[in-house]
């Protein structure tokens, strides 16, 4: 039998060092708590679905701890993306975990890019938030939460470093990241192809890092804004 669905996703996880170096831990508490969830369960619930939701947990919490790890070594900036697929088998534990990660850590910023066959949806939490929830919507109806991204980064103080994840093209519309002073680095794949003259308002300490004669990384040179060539 088929499975009656299969959802992508690409996270891409930001903050300050001293946040990142945390996720390795929070990560795996996440995954120790589920175990300790499952060995309260009885043995008929634990055959029926703890063993196999506790394993999920240990895929995805293992993902995050790798990719934070990777990002940790040598100077790359603190930011990483990782992938993950949930399905039927798997559905909800993603989003538990997410969920946990940004309660256990609000002052990251999570982007996070779902894509049902050809439905792809952005879920954003910025930082000194909690509001990560995979589930307030139906993925089947389709939702883009970028759209409302200028709402949620306009004036905010407390981001220093954004990644947004690939797979999606994107644009980053009017005075979106306004007044973020203390923005310092904000990587963008070449799925970027549009950004509004005025996305970047008031930002004097912003380097855009984007790869090489991708549209991101020409909008920098044009608008005098310090730009790095990133390898994704």
């Amino acid at each position: 039998m088929g499975l009656s669905y299969s959802v992508g996703y690409i996270c891409a996880i930001s903050g300050n060092r001293e946040d990142l170096e945390k996720v390795p831990a929070a990560a795996q508490k996440i995954y120790e708590d589920k175990q300790a969830w499952c060995k309260a369960l009885s043995k008929d619930e634990q055959s029926s679905y703890g063993t196999f939701e506790t394993s999920w947990c240990e895929d995805y919490t293992n993902a995050i701890k790798s990719a934070a790890e990777s990002a940790l070594s040598g100077d790359s900036l603190p930011a990483f993306v990782f992938t993950a697929v949930e399905d039927d088998s798997s559905h909800g534990i993603m989003d538990e975990v997410m969920k946990a990660l940004d309660e256990a850590l609000p002052g990251l910023v999570i982007v996070l890019c779902a894509e049902y066959e050809r439905k792809k949806c952005i879920f954003i939490s910025p930082p000194g938030e909690s509001s990560l929830n995979l589930n307030e919507f139906d993925l089947f109806e389709g939702r883009n939460d970028w759209k409302h991204a200028a709402k949620l980064f306009r004036g905010c103080q407390a981001l220093t470093c954004l990644r947004l994840p690939w797979g999606k093209t994107l644009s980053i519309g009017p005075r979106t990241f306004q007044g973020c002073t203390n923005l310092t680095a904000l990587i963008l794949p070449k799925e970027v192809t549009k950004i509004d003259e005025t996305a970047f308002e008031n930002c004097p300490n912003l380097t855009i890092y984007a790869p090489s004669k991708s549209f991101a990384r020409e909008f920098a040179k044009e608008h005098s804004i310090r730009s790095r060539v990133y390898k994704a």
